[in-house]
Order: C-alpha cells, then structure tokens, then sequence
C-alpha cells in the first residue's frame, strides 16, 4: 500500500485528528491560533536546520501543526463563533431578512429550504437556517412545480426557533445533523406571510438553480410518466423532491437508493463518459493536459447543470483532482489525487468529515483505486466481451466492500440481492446518464424529438421494473442490524488486510488476515456476551405510555404494543439485542432498588407497602397532588405524552410550587432510571 507512506497522506490523517479533537474538547478560537502558529513556527524552524536528513522525528512538528491546522480551520469554520450570529440577537416575533441559498427535498408536511440570515430586527446577522413552508395538500406535488427560488430574498415576521433534540433514545438526531451543516435554527411560515424583497442572482449556485429550472421546465412539456418523471429528475437535475414514497423505498429495499442522489458515483461515470469521449486526442504530454482539461470542464458542466448542491460540488472536487492525478501516469497518482481533495475540501468545511456521504464517496473511490486493479488481475478472460463484464464485476465488488461497513452503521440495512442488483444498475446507469445529457440539451435547444423521449421513458420504465422486481424478494431484506463503531473499524482492518494479501500474498500477511479475524469475531461474541446497560426508559409517546426495560442483551416493553415496534427496532440496531418480551404495563416496579409507582386514570396511587422513588402520571388521573406529596414528600413526578397538555401544566405548577422534582417527557423527552 504505497500511497499510505505518502507524507500527503499523513498530513491528511494529522487533519481528521485535529478536526475532531476540536468537536471534542471544543478550544477557543485565541486557543486554536495560538496552538496552530506555535507548531507550525517550530515545523518551520525544524525544516531549515534539518532539511537534509531524513527522520521521521523531524517531520513530527509538521504533523502536529496539521492538527493545529484541523483544530484551527474548525473553530474558524463554526458559526456560532461569529458575533453577529442570529443566535446572539432577541428572535422571538422578530423580522428576518434572508437569502435562499438552497431547495430541499420535501417531506409530507411542508417544503423546506436553507437559507441565510442577513438581517434580524434591522440589525445586521448570519447563520443558515432551515425554512419550513407547509405543503398545500390540495396541489399536484409530483411535477413541476413552483418554488421558492436560490437567491431569492425575503423579509418574515417570525421567531426563529432551536431544532428539538429527539425526545427518545437512539432516534435520529436531526438537530446535530443540521449543526454538522452549520444550520443552528428553524422557522416556520405560509407561503404568503414571505414577501419578496428582491430577486437578483447573487451566487454560483444561484446561475445553477436557474440553469436546473430551465432544463426542468423544458423536460415537463414532454409526456413522461410520473414515475420516470421523478427519477429522470434525480438522475440528471439532482432534484428528488418529485419522487415518489414508494419509488424511493423499492430503491432503498434493493440497495441502490445511492443512485437517486447526485454523487461520487454519477460524477464519476460522466468523468469516464468524458475519458471516452477525449480518447482519440491521443496520450502526449500536451494531449493529457488538453484532455484533463477538458474532462474536467465536463464534470463542472454537468456539476452545474446538478444544481451545484454540497454533494455535487464535492463529487465535482474530488474527481477533479483525481483526473490531475491519473493525467500524470504515475502509479499512485489516482491515490494522490484523491487525498489531495479530500485535504482541500476539509480545510475549507470541516464539517464535511461528519457527513455521510462524503464518508461513502471517498470510501468507494479509495477502495476502487486500490484494490480494484489488484482484482481484475486475478484473471485475465481472453475475449474482449468478458474482460469488460469482469472490469464491471471487480469494479462492483471493490466499490461495495468499501461502503458496506458505514452502511452497516448508518442505515442498519442490507439487501441480499444489492450485489445482483448493483452489477446490473451501475452499468445501465452510464447508458442513462450519457443518454439523458443528450436529451438534457437537444430538449434545452427544443429540438427533442418525440422518439428519443419514448426510448428514453422505456429504458427509465426498465430501470425502475427491475429494481422494483428486485424489491419485491422483501424476505431478503435483512432490517435493524446492530453495527457499531467498534464493528466498523474490525471490520475496515479485515478488509484492509485482506487487500495486502491478495496484493502480495506471503505467510505474514495470511497471519494478519487470520488475527483480524480472530479480532473481529472475538469482539463481537465480548460484546454480545458483556453489552452493559441496566436502564429503566420511561419514553414520549403521543396520546400513549411506553415503557422499556433493559439489563444487558435483553429487553422488556410495557405498555401500547402498538407503538412499541418502532421503539424495539430502534435498540435492535443500537445494542445488541438476544431477547425482547413485550408485557403488559403494570402499576409498580423495582428498579435498581429504586420504586417506580404508576397512576392511571383510574388515580389509584394508595399500594401496601409501597415507598416510590418515582411516580408516572398517566392517562390524565384526577388526583391531588397536594395529598399525594403529604403521603410521599421525596418522590418525582414524571408525566408521560399520555396526558392532556392541561393537566400537565397544572402539574408542573403544583411541583414547582411544592419544590417537588417534575419531568414531562413531551418537553424533556425520555425519563431514564439508571
């Protein structure tokens, strides 16, 4: 593995340390340019005396001004370290003025968009927010459809609110998801309650929107199905929000909902349509540079035409530089190239390592680079038909063994026939992105003709029936898998070694390969037979109760078992679960030696011999908390989601009052006994 010994390589590594360190300990900002300008003062120092000699402990200083550099262009980078962050100013029923920097993907309630704060109250501000816009149900969401537009600037008489934390445990933590973006705020408002201050195209992602609106617009006056429409719309114009619920599932189920969202994948293939395309120029040093030069004009064409989101711009980037790379024909140039990118693009946002796909891109990328060649050299099929099929296959196999363990961890999912389904899709997707350009621009010129847009519809219609009949082996879909950061890690190591192997294969590389093995299954049986955790989850529950108990590897539900699925999936793909029963909620509980006492309707609260700890109050007893508190003067209260809003209110004045411990879980979230 030559391109890990690259000095590039560790000044990469040096950068993720300092990255998240950063989000660790959190230094300030007089901290971050005092520890960055040391280290890089004694790496400069340590260069000129000793530039001559060849010592790792030399190169030491440089290294850790990299990680200074990390912790630095973190803290730089974050936005709330700006003084005029909205977050500094009164937003409560304040006027905003903002600039629409980004459409998203709708979901059934509302049209979302980011956009960026300008002014509060009349006073300057910054910061992006999340702008959500209810849907109107009585309106076709499906096609084309107007939109809030990028650029766009608006005046609004809101209150810009925090994103909730998710109130149960293991739930998706959106809020930390938008922070990861720099998006610390949310507002909520009708479509007539923004007023349109002015339009101008201040941005490159603005010319982009306009550009993507006029290719849209041009493709709706031809008549393609609903279905196709959506997927031609995510395929070429990186616009998902015309998909459809079940499209997008069938696509998730059979493991290539990758292919929805403009990324690595489509860049890379527009970059070997393009590769193809500049071939005859021939290979003299002058003909690389032309060529490279025009590929990657061709990348930032249809990066523009795809709207020029972050997934784009980043895809755009990285194959880039991994043209420069593989345009000097040095064996580890596709490798240099592609640190080299990933360097540049976490010195200008740092907050791209914590993003998934920047994780899944750069992971399939490396793994094809590295291990691929090694692959396809195992055998060499003489005819020219079968040595393509097996490129395909390798190409494939190396791709997805570098994404699988994230995928693991992040979605908890895996299809059997996602290999099948990817060996077919990745290559008819080369055939649909080149074609859908040519329809792209022979549409923008109107001079479509009716019988491309009928072949064009057919092969989408293919497309979409085969993984839809993919989807449908719905008893090979393995859901809610445990997969933690432990398992990825073993798991990246085995992989790892086992490249070396295949690479060079000797006695000690098949005892690493034997050891990281031995390492894997070893942690996992530790962690299936040792997993801690005795908890006691008092959860929110809409207009219900929902109890969990946990010791170790087992679980026990209490309560609306019909709301309890979605809580045991979530510990199912969180801890790693042998059993789970599901009970009947009852009135009384020992926990740890702590008393838990439950009140229902019925506001039965007098049990022999009971002292608790903790009350939950549910279903809305009609009690007295005042008597009560008399019969238990140390106990907390804790209502549940199961109540109406008024009595809680009313409670939580009664304890407030009374110096009495109070925890709603509709405000708080999930009450844990530990």
């Amino acid at each position: 593995m030559k391109g890990f010994n690259h000095p590039l390589f560790n000044l990469f590594l040096c950068l993720i340390m300092g990255i998240i360190l950063q989000k660790w300990f959190i230094i300030p900002l007089a901290e971050s340019v005092i520890i960055a300008s040391i280290l890089a003062f004694l790496a400069l120092i340590l260069h000129f005396l000793f530039r001559k000699r060849k010592n790792f402990l030399l190169s030491l200083p440089l290294y850790l001004s990299f990680i200074g550099l990390g912790i630095l262009t973190t803290t730089i980078n974050d936005p709330l370290n700006d003084a005029h962050h909205f977050s500094n100013y009164d937003n409560k029923d304040a006027t905003v003025f903002l600039n629409i920097t980004e459409v998203l993907k709708p979901n059934p309630y509302a049209m979302r968009y980011i956009g960026e704060v300008v002014q509060v109250n009349n006073q300057g501000a910054s910061g992006r927010i999340l702008i959500n816009i209810p849907r109107d149900s009585t309106k076709n969401n499906t096609l084309y459809t107007e939109q809030l537009r990028v650029d766009d600037h608006y005046a609004v008489k809101t209150t810009i609110e925090q994103v909730r934390e998710p109130r149960n445990p293991y739930q998706f933590d959106y809020a930390a998801y938008l922070a990861d973006l720099g998006i610390h705020g949310q507002i909520y408002a009708q479509k007539d309650e923004l007023v349109l201050i002015n339009w101008h195209i201040r941005s490159a992602q603005g010319i982009a929107a306009r550009i993507r609106l006029f290719f849209q617009g041009r493709l709706a006056k031809h008549a393609f199905a609903t279905r196709e429409w959506g997927v031609i719309n995510a395929l070429l114009l990186g616009q998902r929000q015309q998909l459809t619920s079940q499209t997008r599932q069938n696509y998730i189920d059979a493991g290539v909902v990758h292919i929805l969202a403009i990324s690595g994948l489509h860049v890379g293939i527009v970059l070997l349509l393009m590769q193809l395309l500049f071939k005859p120029l021939g290979n003299s040093r002058s003909m690389r540079v032309l060529r490279s030069v025009l590929v990657i004009l061709g990348i930032w064409g249809f990066a523009l035409i795809a709207g020029l989101s972050p997934s784009v711009l980043r895809a755009a980037t990285m194959f880039s530089f991994l043209q420069i790379g593989l345009s000097t024909n040095r064996k580890s140039g596709g490798l240099n190239g592609l640190v080299a990118s990933a360097l540049v693009l976490l010195l200008i946002n740092p907050s791209l390592l914590y993003q998934v796909g920047f994780q899944l891109s750069y992971a399939a990328v490396f793994f094809i680079i590295w291990l691929q060649p090694t692959l396809f050299a195992i055998w060499k099929p003489k005819t020219r038909i079968l040595r393509y099929f097996w490129g395909i296959f390798t190409v494939t196999l190396t791709a997805q063994l570098g994404v699988l363990p994230l995928s693991l961890f992040y979605f908890h999912q895996f299809s059997s026939l996602f290999f099948v389904a990817n060996m077919v899709v990745i290559p008819v997707l080369g055939i649909v992105l080149g074609a859908g350009i040519l329809i792209l621009f022979l549409s923008g010129f109107g001079i479509l003709p009716g019988f491309l847009v009928k072949i064009y519809g057919f092969l989408i219609r293919l497309l979409n029936d085969f993984i839809f009949w993919i989807a449908g082996f719905d008893n090979l879909v393995i859901r809610h898998i445990y997969f933690s950061v432990a398992l990825v890690l073993f798991s990246y190591l085995l992989i790892a070694t086992t490249g070396m192997l295949l690479k060079k294969p000797n006695y000690e590389r098949v005892m690493i390969v034997l050891s990281a093995i031995l390492l894997l299954l070893s942690f996992n049986l530790f962690n299936q037979e040792f997993s801690s955790g005795h908890q006691f989850y008092i959860e929110y529950k809409n207009r219900s109760s929902l109890l969990v108990r946990q010791n170790n590897n087992q679980l026990r539900v209490y309560g609306d078992q019909q709301n309890a699925a979605t809580t045991v999936n979530l510990f199912r793909e969180n801890v790693p679960l042998e059993t789970v029963k599901k009970e009947v909620l009852r009135n009384y509980f020992i926990i740890n030696k702590k008393e838990l006492l439950v009140v229902d309707s019925l506001g039965i609260y007098n049990i022999k011999g009971a002292d608790p700890d903790y009350i939950l109050l549910r279903q809305s007893p009609k009690i007295n908390l005042e008597r009560l508190f008399s019969d238990f003067p140390e106990v907390q209260i804790i209502a549940d989601g199961s109540n109406y809003k008024s009595y809680i209110h009313r409670w939580k004045t009664t304890c407030l009052k009374e110096k009495i411990p109070f925890h709603s879980t509709y405000e708080k979230g999930t009450f844990i006994i530990k």
